[in-house]
């Protein structure tokens, strides 16, 4: 029966060496998973990092933006009324052509009277000329 007890109990010597190795391996597998996790946690921490600013550049971004909305709205108002200005100098450079035109053929109606008034202040210097000439014969004959 000693036999018999100590025959079990080498089988349950071998069997918790067998377990202790079990144990053993799980030990450092789960030592390998806690390395693993910790390296995760790390690399979570990074990520948040990197989350948080981002977070800050698109906040910056979003004011940027909003002062170029602001920016290209002020530019919409100017371009507006320079093109309202444009139209008025357009129309006014219509109407200054027009009277430009009106006053070249007034010139030129003004030009050609002023042409025919010395032709006639010539023709009425050469009958003046005449009735002088006629006049001295007058005197010479009396």
């Amino acid at each position: 029966m000693e036999e018999k007890i100590l025959a079990m109990l080498n089988k349950m010597n071998e069997r918790l060496g067998g377990i202790e190795t079990e144990i053993r391996t799980m030990k450092t597998e789960i030592d390998s998973v806690k390395t693993e996790i910790d390296s995760v946690k790390t690399e979570i921490g990074s990520v948040k990092t990197e989350i948080s600013s981002m977070k800050t550049e698109i906040s910056s971004m979003k004011t940027e933006i909003s002062s170029m909305k602001s920016e290209i709205s002020a530019i919409k108002v100017q371009q507006e009324e320079n093109t309202r200005i444009l139209r008025a100098l357009e129309h006014s450079t219509q109407v200054n052509k027009a009277e430009h035109e009106q006053m070249m053929m007034e010139m030129a109606e003004i030009s050609k009277e002023v042409k025919n008034l010395r032709k006639d202040v010539s023709n009425v210097e050469v009958i003046t000329a005449s009735n002088w000439t006629d006049l001295a014969r007058l005197k010479a004959v009396k």
